[in-house]
């Protein structure tokens, strides 16, 4: 009798112990850079549309399937103002079809959203980026207006103030810089 309560307890303790550890990698943000403060001149020039769109992806992150269902809601409700692309990390000299994965293939199901594979991450180092899921606005003067995640935590859609806040400033509402919220994606290298 004694065995099956020792056991009863270590297992439940087991179990709060595995919640605790997925709770916390869940809640956990990535690394976040703060991005530059507008359009780098070293990358191509901005697409002359009222916004340009950014987010920087790792093909084979998981959490990032979140962040391209917010992206889609963007897309959605502002699909004539707006100019977006991806960048999806591959290694250098990796095989051609590394990249190609379920996540590259959902980024291609979003109509009018453009996907660049970003050879040895070299646009995530011009933008500043560590974390797939970093998303960033930017004014057609190629001021950066947002730059940060656009879900609640690792994996979690729905509505959030990172991807209301880029909606609201693609709508036209005036306002001051808005504090972003943290990324929640695997590194981006």
């Amino acid at each position: 009798m004694r065995a099956a309560v020792l056991m009863t307890v270590i297992w439940a303790a087991c179990i709060v112990a595995g919640l605790v550890v997925l709770w916390d990698y869940g809640a956990r943000p990535g690394e976040a850079g703060p991005g530059p403060t507008s359009w780098p001149v070293d990358s191509r020039n901005s697409s002359g549309q009222a916004w340009d769109l950014v987010m920087f992806v790792h093909p084979h992150c998981p959490c990032t399937h979140a962040s391209l269902q917010e992206l889609s809601h963007i897309v959605a409700n502002a699909p004539a103002r707006v100019s977006v692309r991806v960048f999806a990390f591959q290694p250098v000299n990796a095989p051609a079809d590394w990249g190609g994965s379920r996540l590259t293939n959902a980024i291609r199901q979003i109509p009018g959203v453009r996907i660049e594979m970003d050879e040895g991450g070299k646009m995530a180092t011009l933008f500043g980026v560590h974390a797939s899921g970093h998303t960033m606005l930017f004014a057609r003067d190629g001021r950066q207006v947002y730059s940060g995640g656009i879900t609640l935590s690792r994996g979690h859609e729905g509505a959030n103030h990172g991807r209301l806040a880029i909606e609201k400033l693609i709508a036209g509402s005036p306002g001051s810089r808005i504090q972003p919220i943290p990324v929640f994606g695997c590194r981006i290298r």
